[in-house]
């Protein structure tokens, strides 16, 4: 497996980054929001009783709700209880329960998804019967009346429907059936969205399950059905070696399994959980999909946990071939994510954890508490300030982002500290808008050189044209004292000061007068990745430097150049990876401050250099072979050595 992948970030930078009893989540068909929603949940959602909330859709203003449950009650004081097995429909409006959807099922619904002109709901499950007709595992219901859609006949045989997706006319299905419609379908198959019809195209076995237990779990496609994306416990489909996760390709003649494969989930199950893998949602615009897992194929974390992605949530990119890494990862304190919706504002994931930001236990640099409820950056897979917290019981077993709010089906009763049993809604209205990049330096430039050995020390101020440094002058009003200061960053106006251990401090710096200094983060996450080091303090950071929305960092001692999701809001950062040292030749362990301006990364040393390094523009990897000395002893007689250089536009 290849070390170091790269892919591209907003600004062109990089960052590198028992069997069917199981609740899972499924993949829906969630709408693109431009802001991340309330954490206040609305009051109107019903309440379900018992079971789990297992699936959801919505068709004009009915949202449609399956699960194991078998009674809910409207949401208002004192109501009946309503026995609906398995399956009801409310307003998204109001909120009250619909009481001329009355579909009759035998047994649990576990996924649904809207026919793509609004003329019907599809279900699946586990049942056998519906409204007293055969439909094993699958079947098309009026969406006002719940009624039987004849017209369709899309049986199950062998097995139950774990998921559906809908795309170009086709309905997917996954699961541990064995057949559809008579013919020969282990696990996945596709049929016409009209008749049911058995599509002669899709025809790929899945073989080698872990533990003895076969099945495919959840699947996600693109809205043109050219891509779909499928989890379960198999190593191979079609004969093609691919581990828990595989890309069907539909734009050839029979479908085929696309040439884009990854290591990082090729590892057993455990725990009598025969795959660790538990949602996948593909964002609005079909660039990218987010997988959200489970389990510890090693508990003690110490073998696999560098490699294998478990009780990780991570970001893939689609429209690429080969051997892939994730462009990012979430660790969840060795805790379960069970679902996962990509709004393009946010990444939302449920499940049973306590914290995001989190490698282990023991491992607490970083994280922030969130209970069952996380919203994550989408570029950088960071976490939002985003939350509400939830009793986190097994986990929130779907998520349904619609145009104006965020419905999670789940298995406990308490969400954002109220009463919403199994089913709650944040409302689009009253969301946080994401928090917009900085605009980049570009040149010429200021670089402050800041003396490091204590208060009152003089702080100078050159102009840089990316070839030259011109004479320092004097920044009389500089107040800043860094003789405690282990490494520092600009963005925008904001000076960001990182201290020993974990504390990251702001201080805004605008027309030569200093903001009142705050602590943005008194924890950080400056650990390497795999969690194979304690965590960084900032004692050991050398250098920092912020170009939207990454940082790049190095650490004393150690010959790599890192680089991190970085938050501006709350000062989080994200999984750190490497993208220089060692393979490329390069030994970062002398810098002493690193800073960025347009495409240059620029480097001090301890010997008093003052390096500049081209950056790839692809990705933001300085090109090693690039460097050149545009100041210092040997150039223009000074030294570099025992300043924090920045560069700023103040």
């Amino acid at each position: 497996m290849r070390s170091i992948v790269r892919y591209v970030l907003a600004g062109g930078l990089a960052i590198f980054v028992a069997a069917g009893a199981v609740p899972l989540a499924q993949a829906g068909e969630n709408s693109p929001h431009a802001l991340v929603v309330s954490a206040n949940p609305n009051d109107r959602t019903p309440h379900v009783r018992n079971g789990r909330v297992e699936s959801l859709a919505k068709i004009g203003d009915r949202v449609y709700v399956g699960g194991t449950f078998t009674e809910i009650k409207n949401w208002q004081g004192s109501q009946p209880v309503l026995v609906k097995p398995y399956l009801f429909a409310y307003s998204a409006t109001t909120g009250a329960v619909d009481p001329t959807f009355n579909p009759v099922l035998n047994a649990p619904v576990l996924s649904l998804s809207p026919a793509p002109d609004g003329s019907g709901v599809f279900a699946a499950g586990k049942f056998t019967t519906v409204n007293g007709i055969a439909r094993a595992g699958l079947v098309k219901l009026n969406p006002s009346t719940g009624s039987t859609v004849t017209t369709f006949k899309g049986v199950a045989g062998g097995g139950f429907v774990a998921d559906i997706a809908i795309a170009d006319g086709k309905l997917f299905m996954a699961g541990q059936f064995s057949k559809v419609r008579g013919v020969v379908r282990g696990r996945l198959a596709a049929v016409d969205v009209i008749t049911g019809a058995v599509d002669p195209e899709l025809d790929l076995p899945l073989t080698e399950f872990n533990q003895n237990t076969s099945g495919l779990y959840r699947l996600d496609v693109l809205p043109d059905g050219s891509r779909v994306v499928v989890i379960g416990n198999f190593h191979r489909i079609g004969g093609v070696e691919r581990h828990q996760l595989a890309i069907i390709d539909r734009t050839t003649s029979p479908d085929s399994v696309a040439s884009w494969w990854t290591n990082r989930y090729n590892g057993i199950g455990c725990c009598s959980i025969p795959t660790w893998m538990r949602d996948i949602d593909i964002d609005p615009t079909g660039t990218y999909f987010v997988i959200a897992t489970t389990c510890c194929p090693n508990w003690d974390g110490s073998t696999n946990r560098p490699t294998l992605l478990y009780d990780v949530v991570g970001r893939w990119e689609l429209n690429v071939t080969g051997e892939q890494e994730p462009t990012w990862w979430n660790y969840n304190y060795w805790d379960t994510s069970t679902s996962v919706a990509v709004t393009g504002a946010a990444v939302y994931v449920g499940g049973h954890f306590r914290s995001a930001n989190q490698y282990s236990p023991s491992n607490t640099a970083g994280g922030v508490a969130r209970s069952g409820l996380k919203a994550l950056d989408p570029v950088t897979g960071v976490p939002f300030d985003w939350n509400p917290g939830r009793d986190r019981g097994y986990g929130v077993l779907d998520m349904l982002a619609t145009p104006d709010q965020l419905i999670i089906g789940h298995d406990t009763n308490v969400v954002g500290g109220e009463w919403h049993p199994r089913l709650a809604a944040f409302p689009a209205a009253g969301g946080s808008a994401v928090t917009p990049q900085p605009a980049p330096l570009t040149l010429p430039v200021n670089i402050y050189a800041l003396a490091t050995s204590g208060p009152g020390a003089v702080a100078t101020v050159s102009s840089f044209d990316g070839t030259s440094v011109s004479a320092p002058a004097d920044v009389p009003w500089w107040t800043g004292d860094f003789s405690t200061t282990a490494a520092a960053f600009v963005i925008g106006n904001d000076l960001y000061s990182g201290r020993a251990p974990y504390v990251l401090e702001r201080t805004n710096v605008s027309g030569g007068v200093w903001g009142t200094p705050l602590d943005v983060q008194a924890r950080t996450d400056w650990w390497t990745a795999g969690g194979a080091t304690p965590p960084l303090a900032f004692t050991s950071v050398t250098g920092a430097a912020y170009a939207g929305p990454s940082l790049y960092w190095t650490r004393a001692g150690d010959a790599r150049l890192h680089m991190s999701g970085f938050n501006v809001t709350n000062g989080l950062t994200g999984t750190p990876v490497f993208i220089s040292g060692v393979a490329d030749g390069a030994d970062w362990s002398d810098t002493r401050s690193l800073a960025v301006v347009g495409a240059l990364l620029l480097r001090t040393t301890s010997s008093g250099d003052l390096l500049a390094y081209d950056l790839t523009p692809a990705s933001g990897v300085p090109i090693v072979a690039s460097v050149r000395t545009v100041s210092g002893p040997g150039v223009d007689g000074r030294n570099w050595a025992d300043v924090e250089m920045l560069t700023a536009g103040f």
